[in-house]
This record gives C-alpha cells, sequence and structure tokens, in this order.
C-alpha cells in the first residue's frame, strides 16, 4: 500500500465474503490481528450463517399447542425411532404428552409420569428403537413403551434381575418367615401342612390350614347342616366364627414372659417366632386350649428368654360360638399387669395350600432396614440341602424299566452323569411354564457306554432326569466284570447356593419389612448369604444412563457417586452379576477425588464425565473382564447429558457457563475436552442449561440458556467454522430438542417458550429451506414470524380466527405474499382489509448482522486508532425482499427495497439476487460499525458486504 501524508484521507475496500465465525464477544473488539476475525460479527441476531459464509435470515417459528400444563416449565424430548417416525415428548409436572415430529400433531395421548416440573431438567434418558430409558435422583429408573397405534406405557423397568451390591459380609442374618399356612420353616414339623375346610356358610368357604393334631384332621368340616361331623373337640356348634391373626410384638423389657388365651367357650392355637435368643429360632406352639374346655381361660408355661428390642411374631388361630372379639391373648413379665397382643387380621390364600407371594415377613439379626428400603429388591441365598437329583434300576429288573427323578431347582451350570451297564433311552428335562416337561438332552445306550454332559441355564429353572425303556444287566454282572453297578441316572447342580430375590413393599421396624417374593427363595431359615439392592430410597438411585456396546449401562448414585452399572449384554433388564463374559458388570472409578459421575457417552470407549473430570473406559467390560479407566481431562461437568455432534461429544463444563467438545487427538493419542464457547462468554452469561443436536441442512448445535435465551452454534470442525448466533424472541425459551426431518426438509427444531405468562410448543418451519431454494424464484414462498399460524380457506375470508395464542399481541401478517398492515388480535381473531384465501400471522422478529471492525495494514502502521467514514456499502443478497442499513446500530437505518415505483403496491415485492450498492450520509467514527437489520416477514439473505471505507488520521 502507498505511504500516506499525515493527516490525509485513504479510500479503502474491503471483502467480507464470509460470516462463518459468527457473533462474538465485545471482548474480541481488540483483537483485529486473528486470522479469522473477518469472518465474525459484532452481532448475528435471528441469522443463521451457513458453513459456506452467508448469513441467512432464520426460519420461522410455528405456533404447535399450548402445554398441557402450562403454568409449570416444559421439558422436550425427542424419541427418533427411525428417520420416517419420530415424536417429540412433552415432558411437564408429572405428565408427558407425545406429538408427531412429522406432522406437528397429537401423536397419542397423555399418560401420568413421576417427575415434577422440578425434576425434568436432571432427567436423563437413552433410546433403544421403542423403548427409552429414563434416570433421575431419587427416582426408580424408568422405560418409555411405544406400541402399536402410538399407545404409549411409562413403568418402572421390569427388570429380569436387578442391579444388586456386593453380598454382605458382617454376621447380619436374614429370614424370609413362613407363609400363611406355615408360621415356621418348611419341613421343621411346625403346624399348617394341610389345607382343610374350617367353615363353610352358605355364601362363602374360607380355607385355613391344618394344624396336623389328632383334634383336627384332614377331612373336619364344619357345614351348615347337622348331618355333617364336626372336628373332633369342636363339638355339635355350627355357627363358629373363625379369626385368623397374626400380631407383631417388640418387647421394651426383657425377662421371664406367660402367655393365656382368653374368651368364653374358644379354642385356638398361637405360635412364637423370633430369630432371636437361644432355642427360639423356630416356631414353638406355645398356647393350645379346647372348645369343650370349661375354663373361660386357659395359660401356658412360661418362656424365660425373651429378648428385648428383638422382633417377635405371633399367629393365632380362634374359634368362638360367640362374638371373635370375646377371644384373644395375652401376655405378661415376671407376673406383672396382662397386656393385650394387638392383632391385624389376616386374609386367607387366594388358592388354599399354595405358598403366599406377598405381603410376607422379612426379619433381620440386627438393625438391617430403614423406610427408604420400601421398593428395593433383596437378594437371598441358602446353600443346597442336596445339590444332586438320580434315579437308578435294580439290576436283573426286566426289560423296559422306566421313571423320573424328583425335580431339582439349578441355577448356572449343571452335569449329568450315568453309571453301570444299561440298555434304553435317559432324558434331561426342564420344567415348562405350563408345568409340563421339555426335553434338552436325550441320550440312548445299548450295554455299551456311559454318559455325560454339562449346561448352563440363565435362570433358574427345576430340571430332572427321566428313563425309559431300560434293561438293567442282570444281578451278578458278566464273567468279564462280576461287579457292575446297578444302573443309575444322576443330575447334579454344581453351584452350591441357590438365590431368591424380594422386594419390600412396607417396613414395619428395623429389624422386619413386608415383601413380596420375585424368585422363590430356597428356605425358610435364617442366612447371611444377602444381598442388598443396589438402589432404593437409602443408598439413592443413578443419575446417568446410556447404551454402550450392547449394554444398558446406569452409573452415579448419592452414596456410590463413581459407580457403573452395566447390563447383561443384548439383556438390557438383566443386571444379574456371573462370571460369563456377557454377564453384567459393576465397576467403581479409583480416583483421589469422589466426583461424582454426570453423565456417560457411547463412542469407541465409554466416555464418563465427572462433576471434577472426564474419564474414559476402554475394551469390553463384563462379568470376566476388568475394565480400563483412565482420567483424560479435568474440567469437569455440569449434570446435564451431553450430545453427539457428527464423531465429537459436547458437554457443559462445570460452571454451567462453557461448552466443551471431547475429542480425540491422534498425535496426542488422547482426548482432549477444547473450549467451544470461549468467545462468545456474554452469550451464555446465564448459564447454559439444555443443548441438542440439528444436521441439516447445517450441521448446528442448538442452546437453551438459564435466562432464557436461545442460541445456535453452526458446528463443522474439519472446516474449522464455529459460528455462534442469537435468536431473541417475544419470550423466555425454556427448552429444545430436535429430531429428523423428513427427506425434503431440514431436521425439526423445537422449542417451548413462555409467551405472555403461557408455555407453548413451537417449532421451526422445517418446509423453510426447501421454499426459500426453490428453482424457480417465482415458487419462492418464505416468510418470517413467531409463534406463527398459516390459515388457509376454501373461499376468501376478511376474518381469521383461532389466534388466542396471540391474544392481545399486534401481529405481523402475510396475505399471500403481500405484506398486509399489522393488526392486533382481540377475542383470538383478526380482521382483514378484504377477504383472502392464504393468510399468515405471526410476532415479527427483528434480524440483525453487524460486522466485527476492520483493520487496515498502512506503510506507517495499522489502521486502529484512526478513524474510520463508510461511504458506501456493497451487499451481495440472495433472494431478499426488504432490509435497512445504517452507518451503526445508533445512527439513522435507511429502508432497502426492491419494489420499484411502477410496481403495484399491493402485490409482494420480487425478490432480489444479486449486488446492490447503499449509500448514506456517515459520519467518523473510531471503527467501522455498519449494520443491517429488518423486521419485517420477508427474508433478507446476505453473502457478502463490500464497504467502502476512507481512513483518516495519521
Amino acid at each position: 500500500m502507498a505511504a500516506r501524508a499525515s493527516g490525509g484521507r485513504l479510500p479503502v475496500k474491503s471483502l467480507l465474503n464470509a460470516f462463518n465465525a459468527g457473533e462474538v464477544s465485545p471482548a474480541m473488539e481488540g483483537r483485529v490481528d486473528l486470522p479469522n476475525i473477518t469472518r465474525a460479527c459484532r452481532q448475528l441476531r435471528n441469522f443463521l450463517p451457513a458453513v459456506t459464509g452467508g448469513a441467512y435470515r432464520r426460519p420461522p417459528l410455528l405456533h404447535v399447542a399450548v402445554a398441557k400444563d402450562p403454568a409449570q416449565h416444559v421439558r422436550l424430548i425427542p424419541f427418533n425411532f427411525s428417520a420416517d417416525v419420530k415424536f417429540i415428548i412433552e415432558a411437564g409436572h408429572n405428565y408427558l404428552r407425545f406429538w408427531d415430529g412429522a406432522t406437528g400433531t397429537a401423536g397419542g395421548e397423555p399418560i401420568e409420569s413421576p417427575w415434577a416440573a422440578t425434576d425434568l431438567d436432571q432427567l436423563q434418558f437413552v433410546q433403544s428403537n421403542d423403548v427409552m430409558f429414563f434416570s433421575r435422583e431419587g427416582f426408580h429408573p424408568y422405560e418409555l413403551l411405544r406400541k402399536p397405534d402410538s399407545v404409549w406405557e411409562l413403568r418402572e423397568i421390569p427388570w429380569k434381575y436387578p442391579p444388586l451390591r456386593d453380598e454382605n459380609v458382617e454376621a447380619t442374618t436374614v429370614q424370609l418367615l413362613g407363609d400363611a399356612g406355615t408360621p415356621g420353616a418348611p419341613g421343621s414339623g411346625a403346624p399348617g401342612a394341610a389345607a382343610v375346610d374350617l367353615w363353610t356358610p352358605a355364601t362363602n368357604t374360607i380355607k385355613l390350614f391344618s394344624t396336623a393334631e389328632s383334634y383336627m384332621t384332614a377331612n373336619a368340616v364344619v357345614s351348615t347342616t347337622a348331618a355333617s361331623a364336626p372336628p373332633v373337640g369342636l363339638g355339635t356348634a355350627h355357627n363358629a366364627t373363625i379369626q385368623r391373626m397374626r400380631a407383631y410384638w417388640l418387647p421394651s423389657q426383657s425377662g421371664s414372659y406367660e402367655f393365656r388365651l382368653t374368651g368364653v367357650r374358644t379354642f385356638g392355637r398361637m405360635w412364637l417366632n423370633s430369630t432371636a435368643g437361644a432355642g427360639q429360632t423356630g416356631a414353638k406352639v406355645i398356647l393350645q386350649q379346647n372348645y369343650t374346655d370349661a375354663a373361660a381361660t386357659k395359660a401356658s408355661g412360661k418362656i424365660p428368654a425373651i429378648v428385648a428390642g428383638s422382633v417377635y411374631w405371633a399367629e393365632f388361630l380362634i374359634v368362638a360360638t360367640n362374638k371373635p372379639s370375646q377371644g384373644k391373648f395375652q401376655y405378661r413379665r415376671d407376673g406383672g399387669a396382662w397386656t393385650d397382643f394387638i392383632a391385624t387380621d389376616l386374609a386367607p390364600p387366594a388358592t388354599p395350600g399354595t405358598e403366599e407371594t406377598t405381603g410376607l415377613d422379612l426379619v433381620a439379626s440386627d438393625d438391617l432396614f430403614r423406610p427408604g428400603h420400601v421398593g428395593a429388591f433383596w437378594q437371598i441365598g441358602h446353600y443346597r440341602d442336596t445339590l444332586s437329583t438320580e434315579i437308578s434300576f435294580a439290576p436283573g429288573g426286566g426289560t423296559g424299566q422306566a421313571g423320573a427323578s424328583e425335580g431339582i431347582r439349578i441355577k448356572g451350570r449343571w452335569e449329568f452323569f450315568t453309571y453301570g451297564r444299561w440298555e434304553g433311552s435317559v432324558f434331561v428335562e426342564q420344567q415348562n411354564k405350563a408345568g409340563g416337561w421339555d426335553i434338552i438332552r436325550r441320550f440312548t445306550g445299548k450295554m455299551d457306554t456311559n454318559k455325560t454332559a454339562a449346561g448352563i441355564v440363565e435362570n433358574e429353572e427345576v430340571m430332572r432326569v427321566r428313563a425309559s425303556g431300560i434293561t438293567a444287566e442282570p444281578a451278578g454282572g458278566t464273567e468279564e466284570d462280576p461287579e457292575i453297578a446297578q444302573p443309575r441316572f444322576v443330575l447334579e447342580a454344581v453351584e452350591s447356593r441357590v438365590y431368591g430375590l424380594v422386594r419390600i413393599t412396607e417396613f414395619v421396624h428395623a429389624r422386619l419389612v413386608k415383601c413380596d417374593i420375585i424368585s422363590a427363595v430356597w428356605a425358610r431359615t435364617p442366612t447371611a448369604l444377602w444381598a442388598e439392592g443396589a438402589w432404593s430410597g437409602v443408598r439413592g438411585f443413578p443419575r446417568a444412563v446410556t447404551l454402550h456396546r450392547q449394554r444398558l449401562i446406569f452409573a452415579g448414585t448419592p452414596l456410590e457417586p463413581q459407580s457403573m452399572w452395566g447390563s447383561v449384554s443384548g439383556d438390557f433388564r438383566n443386571f444379574e452379576r456371573t462370571i460369563l463374559e456377557d454377564g453384567s458388570f459393576y465397576y467403581q472409578i479409583a480416583s483421589q477425588e469422589s466426583n461424582p459421575i454426570f453423565w456417560l457417552a457411547s463412542q469407541d470407549g465409554l466416555i464418563i464425565g465427572t462433576q471434577g473430570d472426564e474419564w474414559i473406559m476402554e475394551g469390553d467390560v463384563s462379568g470376566s473382564a476388568p475394565a480400563t479407566v483412565k482420567r483424560q481431562s479435568r474440567y469437569g461437568s455440569e449434570q446435564v447429558a451431553p450430545i453427539l455432534a457428527g464423531s465429537v461429544v459436547l458437554f457443559i463444563q462445570r460452571g454451567g457457563f462453557s461448552l466443551r467438545e471431547y475429542v480425540f487427538v491422534f498425535d496426542q493419542q488422547n482426548y482432549t475436552a477444547p473450549h467451544l464457547s470461549q468467545l462468545v462468554e456474554h452469550m451464555t452469561r446465564g448459564g447454559i442449561r439444555y443443548i441438542a443436536y440439528a444436521q441439516n441442512p447445517d450441521q448446528v448445535v442448538w442452546v437453551v440458556t438459564r435466562d432464557g435465551r436461545l442460541l445456535s452454534c453452526t458446528y463443522r470442525r474439519e472446516e474449522e467454522v464455529v459460528a455462534w448466533a442469537q435468536h431473541p424472541t417475544d419470550g423466555f425459551v425454556e427448552s429444545v430438542a430436535v429430531v429428523y426431518g423428513s427427506l425434503s426438509s431440514a431436521d425439526e427444531v423445537w422449542i417451548t417458550v413462555t409467551r405472555s405468562g403461557s408455555r407453548r410448543l413451537e417449532r421451526f418451519d422445517a418446509e423453510h429451506w426447501r421454499r426459500l431454494h426453490a428453482e424457480d424464484v417465482a415458487d419462492v414462498n418464505a416468510w418470517h414470524m413467531d409463534a406463527s399460524a398459516r390459515r388457509f380457506f376454501a373461499e376468501p375470508t376478511a376474518s381469521v380466527s383461532g389466534l388466542e395464542h396471540l391474544e392481545g399481541k399486534t401481529v405481523s401478517i402475510l396475505v399471500g405474499r403481500s405484506v398486509h398492515p399489522p393488526r392486533k388480535v382481540i377475542e383470538g381473531a383478526i380482521q382483514l382489509e378484504a377477504p383472502a384465501a392464504e393468510v399468515t400471522v405471526g410476532l415479527p422478529f427483528t434480524s440483525t448482522l453487524q460486522p466485527m471492525g476492520l483493520d487496515f495494514p498502512f506503510d506507517d502502521g495499522t489502521a486502529q486508532g484512526r478513524r474510520f467514514q463508510v461511504k458506501g456499502l456493497a451487499a451481495r443478497l440472495y433472494r431478499t425482499a426488504g432490509m435497512e442499513w445504517a452507518d451503526s446500530p445508533d445512527d439513522k437505518f435507511y429502508p432497502w427495497s426492491n419494489r420499484s415505483a411502477s410496481q403495484d403496491g399491493g402485490t409482494a415485492p420480487p425478490l432480489f439476487t444479486g449486488v446492490d450498492r447503499l449509500k448514506t450520509v456517515a459520519s467518523y467514527r473510531d471503527a467501522m460499525e455498519v449494520a443491517i437489520k429488518t423486521d419485517g416477514a420477508l427474508p433478507l439473505n446476505i453473502l457478502y458486504l463490500v464497504p467502502d471505507v476512507e481512513v483518516y488520521g495519521s
């Protein structure tokens, strides 16, 4: 550049042909030396910078609906089943509502949810086909299922096997008490073996359980007819009333206790049971009184060793000829005053003679339970009393012998053996759900071989051995082997321990809870082989969830903040821990700091975001393979799930003000986390609330801040494009979500926004870009409004109704493609100047573009510190209808329009594509501050600007 005289003026032209560095912070005003600063903007509001460089006015927002609960916070959740089938979930205060992403119409009936409005921000989710899994601290994990015809169901995950903590290593034992008919453990000889009819009134039959005593036989019936024989000891009364009760007793003092049954002409039986005290671990019959006893009271002997603070339970049977309340049980300590048991009625089992599976008692030997355990799972294990089942046949027993062994419960590995010399067929069988037997192995012999086999059953199954057509070697054997053993066929369970599963339904005491059986418990004896559920109101629930390498993975509970639980491979509801390669896993990060896990992301490895650092788990972790977990960075995260943008994970840094990208750097062979929002801290100062990602037509990260801003970041790292923009609208934006668009349209970006105190669902018009870029410019029908609604009428009308969501607002109006004067919406309607068949109504918004200041290198130094005057501006526009421009945003704006003087003012102006030269009277300023804006309803798209600048000063 030629030298210039001091104090002279020099005209300079500069080409600004890209705006794809986006809006940057005012703090960047002095960094004119940066290589990409000429692509940046002081303001880029309601424009979308394209990867190719131009700035395009953003699409309009279409009104979808007012939120179901407009007074409470609403979050949007994307549900992409496929590119063609997608939904937006409106998650509000204790409800979910569904919108068809393809049409913007209802996609299913609303359903209830457990999450209040204040829970929604930290709700995390991951989707697999038609199922979405949710995690939220303080709540059981849930799953959402989409069924045919868009019927939705939200439920707690029905675990095939739930996640558990490590098995107990303390001396504390738990015991599942007997079922309704067996107060003691099965096989203990306690009363309760067989079901009998005790009373048969005309309208009902109550089946209880025989006490297996001589005075109450198995066929005993008390009937309404005198012909039927009553049980021995009941006499001839036929109007007996039966009470069956269970009482829980927590004695406050230890000592010798005496018990009695009082009442007029009653009989009864009482059992007392506890896990505390020597000799008191089994059911004890401590009271018996026959109906024929004349005495009103019959006392038992004493029990000398009742332990204070232990949980005891008692079960009673009472038959009385008078009111049931006249028969009751009492106790006293060391000869003191008699005290009534407080009893509760128990209903008989639904199927007499079968074991109850709900409302059972789980007793601990120490203070183990807390109220928060309600809903928790508990695994209870016992050692087998037998590990095998077999059948055998005596030598010389003839031909065609057959038989079957008893069934044995097996979980895990089993082995099968045959012995002796035999001919015939042997079968290993497994019981099916209908109670029949399915053959899983068959073996044949002809006096020539013995067989061995093994297998694994993942779930507990009942198995047996059956044989048919068996011919055994005659007694005495053969000359070669005179001591041949008799034929035996043996099925063995390799695992010596058997586990059952219960779920706690009610807290009674620190040593007593009610529970339902989920899978059968082997025995009703005390056992220290138990494992508590990993998640509960006591242990907390996981914060994070993802899918990784065919596993569903949860992480980060309040009491285990750095722990992860992975499902069985390909079996998302099964978290049973085994040594198998595809078994589930539990892993705790070994870290100096216990920063809780806030999110998980699946890449080549499992990326783990904690409150203080970022980690990666490499390799296929399983029940048999150890994990390799390494720290990658120490930025820390917010409790917001990340997004996957191409091959890059984007996450919110601890504090909530910064967005970082998690990328693998090959020359470092490590992951790094570059700052993605460093130059736009003025936009994110309110804190980032939600992020979403759209891929079509440009890759754009959408951001909602806690102060209600909607931001975009056009993002293509390989092209060095990171271009932020703001999108102010009339309202407070609360949430954003993206689902796939159709093949001919853009991805669908949905938001929730509060306008006039009411929350609404709106979406960017996904057809905007197709209409804007129509091959024939005459077909372009692009427009720009928010909360907008389009109406098509069969007959032209001058009244447009159905605009209640715009009540009281002054709106922009297009009639066809022509601008109509603004109108105020009154009672949900507007009146047009003339009838029209196509009307678009919505809120206006302002789009502003202001490039960054320029620098020009002169022979005597930089242009900075001198004075600038913009004499003119050449603008290359694309399909633009109108705009305003000014020397500065604070100066007078001059209108620009493509409408000619001869054109009919009632028609839409033609769209202009080309270069136009804008002139104005400009002032001298410290920097170039030119700005372009529009608040009209028609397009404005800028491809480049060439300011004609005169620089003054030395």
